[in-house]
């Protein structure tokens, strides 16, 4: 199956089943809870991620961006934060107004497992766990119209 249908077949599919009949797709622009960044949930192949569009304080002092230094690929730690994948693989499961997926928390290089629940049309709350839920943080991420500027 070509990406394109793929992508199409998944967009369907979030929007039938991903979230309830009364509640938005998380697809779109959403604000962190702390205001320090944008992520861009989006369809990725068979699933939905979301990266990091704008940071309020995307660049160092020396005007050098921001960079993944906690990464435990060596590799990565080069690249920028913004424009990294933040959470990903998130699907529907057990229940249909949720999707799972995990989340990246670049403050410890870790990723853990996600929960994303919608909240309302403007409003999603996302929960990081290791393990079982109840050992986890949740926060409400705010959907913003427009990008600003500044990535």
């Amino acid at each position: 199956m070509r990406h394109s249908t793929v992508t199409a077949l998944c967009a369907l599919v979030f929007a039938a089943v991903g979230f309830s009949a009364n509640a938005a797709a998380p697809y779109g622009l959403w604000m962190t809870a702390n205001k320090r960044a944008i992520v861009e949930i989006a369809p990725c192949s068979d699933s939905a991620c979301g990266r990091i569009v704008w940071m309020a304080n995307a660049y160092e002092d020396d005007g050098s961006p921001k960079r993944d230094m906690n990464n435990p690929d060596e590799s990565l730690r080069s690249q920028p934060l913004c424009g990294i994948t933040l959470v990903g693989d998130l699907m529907p499961r057990e229940r249909e107004a949720e999707l799972y997926g995990f989340i990246y928390n670049p403050r410890d290089g870790k990723k853990y497992s996600a929960r994303v629940s919608s909240l309302a049309d403007d409003k999603i709350e996302m929960r990081g766990f290791l393990g079982l839920e109840i050992f986890g943080k949740s926060e409400t991420w705010t959907r913003v119209a427009h990008r600003p500027s500044g990535c």
